[in-house]
């Protein structure tokens, strides 16, 4: 499923696109390693400035697609997180910020 429905939140029906976030979610969550691997990659463009992350799927990225960083790499995100403007992002990139400063 998770093949089918893809990583371009841009494609698809709207029951498409709002199933697409449910599943990547429990496959990002049950350790599926093509979703781990896409979502760690889509936060490492997102991070680097090379990529724009559809909303839809931005929070899966924001909280997910860093695991494997280093404190350096959260580093960079707390820089974007000074440079965010709206609220929504904001939320998203202090929960991972918490979540990852309070478990190292």
């Amino acid at each position: 499923m998770v093949d089918k429905l893809g990583w371009n939140a841009t494609q698809g029906s709207h029951e498409e696109k709002r199933l697409r976030r449910i599943v990547l979610s429990h496959a990002i969550s049950y350790g599926v390693e093509n979703a781990l691997s896409n979502v760690t990659e889509l936060f490492r463009q997102w991070r680097n400035d090379t990529a724009f992350i559809h909303p839809d799927i931005r929070s899966l990225v924001y909280r997910y697609g860093n695991a494997e960083e280093s404190e350096d790499d959260l580093e960079s995100v707390l820089q974007k997180f000074k440079n965010k403007t709206t609220a929504w992002d904001l939320g998203y990139l202090f929960q991972v910020l918490m979540e990852n400063w309070t478990t190292r």
